[in-house]
């Protein structure tokens, strides 16, 4: 017959009671913290790759950023005092983006939940998505006296960012910067 398995099994183990309690907590806070770690390493290193979300995308993604207390990024502050029930994630910020703003050329792209009164009527919450790295036709002339072509477009030297409404996803505006 098998030997029954369980809380029996630390009493028989001869250990005085104050011994097993001991070893009990310390196997539930061993256990709770491997799933607070886990947790923690998911959210900060668990994006979503650019790749999975958005195919053609080879941007290495960056950490996600929600700006609080005195941060900011460019038009948008902190997201302090705003319900963010009802807020599209993330992942999905950077998939509506992709499907009218995409940048195959980026080498980064970071997605930012911030607030603004982009619109007037008040501050609203918006996600900003800059690709770094793209190729463009550089700042200047776009065509020398005297050519007959334009320049070749320049790697490595532009930020794209588009900024979208993030309850609905809509588009609001964007630009190189």
């Amino acid at each position: 017959m098998r030997e029954q398995q369980g809380p029996d099994r630390l009493a028989r183990s001869g250990l005085p009671p104050s011994r097993r309690a001991l070893i009990a907590v310390v196997a539930i806070l061993v256990a709770l913290g491997s799933i607070g770690i886990s947790f923690a390493f998911s959210r900060s290193t668990g994006l979503a790759t650019c790749a999975r979300l958005a195919p053609g995308c080879r941007a290495k993604r960056l950490p996600d950023r929600t700006l609080t207390g005195r941060e900011r990024s460019g038009e948008l502050g902190p997201v302090d005092g705003f319900d963010l029930k009802g807020t599209i994630s993330f992942d999905k910020a950077l998939t509506d983006v992709w499907t009218f703003s995409h940048h195959e050329d980026a080498t980064t792209v970071q997605v930012t939940l911030g607030s603004s009164d982009a619109l007037g009527g008040g501050e609203r919450l918006y996600y900003a998505i800059v690709w770094s790295a793209i190729c463009g036709v550089r700042p200047g002339p776009t065509h020398l006296p005297g050519a007959s072509f334009r320049p070749p477009p320049s790697c490595g030297f532009t930020r794209w960012g588009t900024v979208i409404d993030a309850t609905s996803g809509a588009f609001v505006v964007e630009g190189s910067g």
